[in-house]
Formats: structure tokens, sequence, C-alpha cells
């Protein structure tokens, strides 16, 4: 152990002055850490508290990521996790962000899903302007696929059109007949009947 000793030669005056100097840092490094225990502690509570009055954290955290990432990055990010979970064959999880057209053709649920959120949406936006609401009153975040369907309903509305002529862009024809109110229905035309079939014609007798 002797050969471990510090042998450099200090004043008493030196001494006390670094003393003095560590003492005040240990302080200094006490305090700090039972402050951060205590702020620790505060967010802890306050975390507990959100949860407890419904706060999603797993989103608040996903939005927290997607704001530090910026817009691009963030869409491409959404765009490539919704390619690799369709990959997956669990497409339907991420229905909501769109841009699916990369997904396996057997994917019939997550179509079904897709286009039902996007005709409600329509519809909604269609019997908001029918009901005197303004365009503004969206909810669905600004230029969001929702967004357009919703702002598309309210705009068909607007122009005096009737449900039955949703823009198939928006909502696909199976859905657009689930949402006509009565007397849209389009006129049935008959088909035009089909000619009776000829009489077979009888052979004649053979002459001998």
């Amino acid at each position: 152990m002797a050969d471990k000793l510090n042998t450099v030669e200090i004043s008493p005056d030196d001494m006390l002055h670094h003393y003095g100097r560590i003492k005040a840092a240990r302080r200094a490094k006490d305090k700090a850490v039972q402050e951060a225990q205590t702020e620790r502690s505060r967010y802890t509570a306050v975390v507990k508290a959100a949860k407890k009055a419904g706060v999603d954290w797993e989103a608040l955290e996903l939005k927290e990521r997607f704001e530090a990432l910026g817009a691009e990055a963030s869409r491409e990010l959404l765009a490539t996790t919704a390619r690799y979970t369709a990959w997956d064959g669990n497409g339907e999880q991420l229905v909501m962000f769109g841009g699916l057209s990369d997904a396996p053709a057997a994917m019939p649920k997550a179509s079904v899903a897709h286009d039902r959120a996007r005709a409600k949406a329509w519809e909604v936006g269609f019997d908001h302007a029918k009901a005197g609401g303004a365009r503004e009153d969206c909810s669905f975040a600004l230029g969001t696929e929702m967004n357009q369907c919703w702002t598309a309903g309210y705009d068909d509305a607007a122009a005096g059109n009737a449900k039955a002529d949703v823009d198939p862009g928006i909502v696909k024809a199976s859905t657009a007949r689930k949402l006509r109110t009565p007397g849209d229905e389009p006129a049935k035309v008959d088909k035009p009947a089909k000619a009776p079939k000829a009489a077979p014609v009888e052979a004649a007798a053979p002459v001998h």
C-alpha cells in the first residue's frame, strides 16, 4: 500500500483550501440528488394522475416522438411501418394510417373497415353541412385522409348533391348505396324481353 500513497508535498493552507472545496461540492451533490429524487417523485405522481384521468400514455409518447422527428420523417416512418405490418399479415392494425396500397390482396377485413371509416367521415361531414355547421368544424386533423373525406361530404352537401352522388374516389359504390336516403335510389331500367324461341321445324317425310 505504501507505493500508492500520495507523496506530493502540500502545505496546510492548500490542503484546507481543497478540503473546503470538496465539502462544498459534496453538499451541492447531495442537494442535487435529493432534489432529483423529489422531482422524480413529483413527475411520477403527475403521470399517475394523467393516466387515471384517461390519458393514453403510449399515444402521448408516440405524439412527442413524431413532433421530435418532424412532419416529413413522421410520414415516412408511418408509411414504412404500415408497409411492414401489411407484409406481416397484420395490416388491419394500421388501416387508420392509410397508404396500404402495397398490402397483400388477402386483406378483406382491413379494406372493409377502412372503407366504412371513410364513408362514415364523409357522411358526418355531409350531415354537418346540412345542419348548417361550419366547414372549419371538422374534428379530424388537417391533411389526413379522414379530414379529406369529411370535407368532401361537407362540400357535396353544400353543393346540393344527394347522398347517392358520392364520389367513388371517397366511398366505394357498395358503401355509397348504404348511405342513400329514401328517394335517392336510381330508377330501375327494365331489360328488353327476350324474343321467344322459334318452334323446331319437323323434317319432311321421305318420298318412296
